[in-house]
């Protein structure tokens, strides 16, 4: 009977370990899942918020032209670098969460973090192109 006991016993931890391993399972799906979502929102985010930024760049490319041939004004040269640079927050937040994005699905894979020697991220605007030229 002892060893009747020990069996049971022992069938018990088994399933008590089972469940566990089967919670665990279940939550780090989730929380991949969850990562990935985000990932791809950001990333819809990101590229909205840098077709809005090259459309800018743009506008004030053409305004600035149009200013120095005489066919523009100067307020619609200003309007145009003021639209730029309202953009230009927001597409740094946006780099921002993209970046943090793709940790989270780093981690929710069970990566470790550590810091590379270079790190590859979402493509930047170099300052001296933000400034329009």
């Amino acid at each position: 009977n002892r060893l009747q006991s020990d069996v049971t016993l022992a069938e018990a931890r088994f399933n008590e370990i089972a469940a566990a391993y089967g919670r665990t399972v279940v939550t780090a799906v989730q929380e991949v899942e969850a990562a990935l979502a985000d990932m791809r929102h950001q990333t819809q985010r990101h590229a909205i918020l840098a077709s809005r930024w090259e459309e800018a760049r743009a506008e004030v490319e053409l305004q600035s032209k149009r200013y120095a041939s005489g066919v523009g004004g100067y307020a619609d040269f200003l309007d145009a670098l003021r639209a730029l640079l309202s953009v230009e927050p927001a597409l740094a937040s946006s780099d921002r969460k993209l970046a943090l994005a793709r940790l989270a699905i780093h981690r929710a894979l069970g990566g470790v973090w550590t810091v590379p020697d270079t790190v590859e991220g979402p493509r930047t605007i170099p300052a001296s192109e933000r400034t329009g030229g």
